[in-house]
Formats: C-alpha cells, sequence, structure tokens
C-alpha cells in the first residue's frame, strides 16, 4: 500500500448522493501523507447542502484540516458541482476550471472532461433525465451494481463517451503545448495515449469499483479498489 504520495487526484464522489463511496474516500485519505489534492470536477452531486450526509460533511472537515496542515488542496469544477466554490474556498482548496501542475519534469493539465462531452453539451435534458433510471437502479442493486455497471457499459458505449472525451481532452492539452492530461466525467478509469498526448481518467468514487490516479516516486499510475 502506497501511504505516501506526491498528488492524489480523485473525481466523480457526488457527494449527497445515495451511490458516493465518500466514507471509503475518508478513510483513505486518513491512511496517507498526500502533499496535493486534486478534486477533478463533481465532487459534489449538486449545491444542495440538505441533500448532504454526516459522511459527506466529515469528508469535508478532513479536507479542510488537510489544508490547514499543508496539504494543497485542488478542486476542479465539474458540470455537477459548478455552484459549490464556496464549499471548496471553506476548506481552503484552489478554485480553478483547468489546472496546470509539474511532476517528474512533465506537465500535466487537469480538467474535468465535461467540456468535450457534445453529447451532454447539447442535450442537457436528455442527459440529465436518462441519468434517473440508472441512479434509481444503483440504489436498488446497492454497492455490487451488477446491472448497473452493465447498462452504463452498454449506455457509455452507445455515446463513445469515452473516447470523444478522450480526444477532445487530448487536443486542448496538445494546444496549450502539454503531452499529459487528466480527466474525469466518464466514470470510467482510463490510461492511454491519443495523438501523442498521455490521457488519464481516475475513475469515480460512485460506482463501483472506485479508482484513483497517484503520483509517487516519480512515477504516475490509476489504482483501482473495489
Amino acid at each position: 500500500m502506497d501511504t505516501h504520495l506526491d498528488v492524489l487526484v480523485v473525481s466523480d464522489v457526488h457527494l449527497g448522493s445515495d451511490m458516493s463511496r465518500v466514507k471509503e474516500l475518508t478513510e483513505f485519505l486518513s491512511g496517507r501523507t498526500i502533499k496535493k489534492i486534486i478534486l477533478n470536477g463533481d465532487i459534489f452531486d449538486s449545491a444542495n447542502s440538505r441533500r448532504l450526509h454526516n459522511e459527506d460533511w466529515e469528508f469535508l472537515s478532513l479536507l479542510r484540516e488537510r489544508s490547514g496542515n499543508g496539504t494543497e488542496i485542488i478542486w476542479i469544477a465539474g458540470n455537477h458541482d459548478v455552484s459549490t466554490k464556496n464549499f471548496f474556498m471553506l476548506v481552503g482548496a484552489q478554485v480553478c476550471s483547468e489546472y496546470i501542475f509539474s511532476y517528474n519534469g512533465e506537465r500535466y493539465l487537469a480538467i474535468h472532461g465535461h467540456q468535450f462531452d457534445r453529447f451532454l453539451i447539447k442535450n442537457e435534458i436528455v442527459g440529465t433525465t436518462m441519468g434517473v433510471p440508472y441512479r434509481l437502479l444503483q440504489k436498488i442493486e446497492g454497492k455490487k451494481q451488477i446491472v448497473s455497471r452493465f447498462v452504463k457499459r452498454r449506455y457509455k458505449s452507445w455515446l463513445r463517451l469515452s473516447k470523444r472525451v478522450a480526444r477532445g481532452a487530448a487536443a486542448h492539452a496538445l494546444n496549450k503545448n502539454i503531452k499529459n492530461v487528466v480527466c474525469g466525467h466518464t466514470h470510467q478509469p482510463m490510461d492511454t495515449v491519443v495523438h501523442g498526448v498521455r490521457y488519464l481518467n481516475s475513475g469515480s468514487w460512485a460506482d463501483s469499483p472506485v479508482s484513483y490516479i497517484a503520483f509517487a516516486d516519480g512515477k504516475v499510475w490509476i489504482e483501482t479498489i473495489k
């Protein structure tokens, strides 16, 4: 187990959602020393604070504690949590729409990825409506999510979402002369090369399994936890 990380990237925690696995994330963070935590979008499910559970507030308190003890906290806006800026300012996070950083001599661009989801942009109402039955199915199944994972794979495949976001993110990074880009949004962990750009996706903490991107000892990799 890697207990010391230089950078940790997590996304799509969806605080307030019944399917958020924030309790596991809080336990994960509590057992590690991390220099920089990048929250790459959709940390909240919505801006409605009444939906937050006790474990959600415990997670935010931990972030505040970590920030006060020297951990750099970066929050990047996602499509779900664009109205939650004040929450992250309160926990001491740097708030931005995208974030460029260097690691082991390489530059990285972190951006949530919804900006490259043309279906979501053009069909916001349809996309939201289609998400409702999927979340209901998740809730009924609980954390096993055997059927809902199958549905998600078929649904995302039909939209070609992961490939579209990867292509858009790679092009965006190239425009900035950056050869590494880190996204979330699709809930599908991925490490691939697109047009010469290394594309990493951190997956989510609202599905099963959960995943994150780790930077340590000069290496960068995706870790998945069932």
